[in-house]
């Protein structure tokens, strides 16, 4: 019984100190991961809209068009995946069709932080560009 009790306990902790680590969001650029910090990775992808609508005021027509544009990308970045150099040039376009969307102001916001620019900070540190 005392044996059981035991390994009960230490599954339970490891456990909880599982899902402390599994919580642990990598956002935009995560420096561990794939694409050194350039924004590939967990971070990137339907969240990532939800942040845009939130920090750059998004109406709804434009959050759709943005979601459209994701999804077309989101093919050709699986289909050229092995390519880092067609990677990079997808991420330019990307950013480009994005950015036609937006107004003027939302565009210098987006620029600013969120795919262009002068983008520093994270674990990498220096320009992520």
């Amino acid at each position: 019984m005392k044996k059981g009790l035991i390994a009960l306990s230490i599954a339970a902790v490891m456990a909880l100190a599982a899902a402390n680590l599994f919580a642990q969001g990598y956002g935009r650029g995560f420096c561990g991961g794939p694409g050194g910090g350039k924004g590939y990775g967990p971070g990137m992808g339907f969240r990532h809209i939800e942040a845009m609508k939130s920090e750059l005021g998004l109406s709804d027509e434009q959050e759709k068009k943005i979601f459209d544009i994701g999804t077309k990308f989101r093919e050709k970045y699986f289909e050229n995946r092995g390519n880092n150099d067609k990677i990079e040039s997808l991420r330019n376009d990307h950013r480009k069709e994005i950015e036609k969307v937006l107004t003027k102001e939302q565009a210098e916001k987006f620029k600013s932080g969120f795919g262009g620019g002068n983008r520093r900070g994270g674990c990498c540190g220096g320009n992520n560009t």
